[in-house]
């Protein structure tokens, strides 16, 4: 029982921190510090340094304060309206000093300023607000998966009205679902790890999420929508990549950047939702017709359908995979499937498959059958578990 309390105090304060932690563009200046002739020992001087620096922060706390997404970020709204303001006024006088054509340019430029600064900053703070609603609401399903996929979605930025809300009806669409399906499927996982606890538990879950995840969504489209306005009004630069970004390996070194790695990376972790995204790739391979991505993460291989939109068509646990055999451009795994019955696993419910995947070569083929033997003589050669898979690519190439 006091476990159980101590989870929902937990879960409690997390939801209040995701509501009232996020802070944006605060104004913090730190003016320098000069000392000189200095002849002081080494704790005298941190105290000095740090008692300068200390009172530095607290000159701007109201900075701080007023940049919080839980009241709108009244500072940036301030400091957009004082620009707006500012440039109304100033460019006239500024044009009117040079000739009267300046001065007319200077009133449309001014005219133009005060209209993006008043408009950004009032649906900036409505987007704030409105974000600081759906972040608290939204951990009230207590479905970390989803939290996270949400938290990964706000990433995309829109970049005009439009743009938002589309996103916004997109994440909507995606809320209904989910509320809808997690019915089914969260009293389903729960049973699997806690047998008729989780299934009480999950249950319980899977009814508040069918009415929380809608109505987060929905809260989405005015989030979206508002931050359409705010970024086609003021113009912002909406940056995006120029290349995926560098694959690492399970032992996270860092290697010469590697096109390939990177695409295989990127597949790997954006499809079935995000379900690989704790993997560490290792490597990728393409396979013949149909046109597919066979993918080999240091957990598990799959093979990723690119005919259409990639899915995922089949996958295997590296732990399940018996034997790899070589047959001309093709390569043949032998593994067990897994069913389960609330989250046991008995013999009789390893079943043997075989699946071949073909090659346009053999270089290709000799490759992967390569790499996957070393896997496969590795684990059964230590006896590991799951857990313990963690292969270094340098290892396996």
């Amino acid at each position: 029982q006091q476990s159980n309390k101590r989870n929902h105090v937990k879960n409690y304060l997390s939801t209040v921190r995701a509501t009232v932690s996020n802070i944006e563009n605060a104004p913090i200046s730190l003016q320098s510090l000069l000392l000189e002739n200095i002849f002081n020992t080494r704790p005298e001087l941190v105290g000095r340094i740090s008692k300068h620096y200390y009172q530095q922060i607290l000159w701007d706390i109201h900075k701080i304060i007023g940049s919080f997404d839980l009241i709108g970020n009244p500072v940036n709204l301030v400091t957009n309206l004082g620009s707006g303001v500012h440039d109304f006024f100033y460019e006239p006088i500024h044009g009117f000093v040079s000739s009267p054509a300046d001065f007319l340019d200077g009133i449309h430029k001014g005219s133009s300023s005060l209209a993006k600064n008043s408009v950004s900053g009032i649906f900036n703070t409505i987007s704030e607000l409105t974000g600081t609603l759906g972040r608290g609401v939204a951990h009230l399903t207590f479905d970390k998966e989803y939290m996270r996929q949400r938290h990964k979605d706000s990433s995309d930025v829109p970049k005009n009205p439009a743009e938002g809300f589309g996103k916004g009806m997109k994440e909507f669409g995606k809320g209904i679902y989910k509320g809808i399906t997690g019915i089914v499927r969260t009293p389903y996982e729960e049973t699997k790890d806690q047998g008729a606890v989780g299934l009480v538990k999950g249950t319980g879950k899977g009814l508040i999420g069918a009415v929380v995840k809608p109505t987060v969504g929905f809260v989405d489209i005015a989030i979206r929508t508002t931050q359409g306005v705010k970024n086609a009004a003021s113009f912002q630069d909406i940056f995006a990549r120029s290349r995926p970004p560098r694959a690492f390996g399970p032992d996270k070194s860092i290697q010469i950047y590697d096109v390939n790695k990177a695409i295989g990376q990127v597949i790997l972790r954006g499809v079935h939702e995000g379900l690989y995204e704790n993997d560490w790739y290792i490597s990728h391979f393409f396979t013949r017709s149909p046109f597919g991505i066979l993918i080999i993460s240091n957990h598990n291989i799959l093979y990723v359908d690119c005919t259409r939109s990639p899915y995922v068509q089949w996958e295997s646990s590296l732990f399940a995979i018996e034997d790899v055999s070589e047959l001309d451009y093709s390569v043949v795994v032998r593994y067990h499937k897994i069913s389960t019955e609330l989250g046991i696993i008995s013999d009789r419910q390893k079943r043997e498959s075989i699946v071949q995947f073909d090659f346009e070569d053999a270089q290709t083929s000799r490759l992967l059958y390569d790499q996957l033997s070393a896997i496969v003589q590795l684990i059964h050669r230590f006896e590991l578990s799951q857990t313990d898979i963690v292969f270094s690519n340098r290892f396996i190439l």
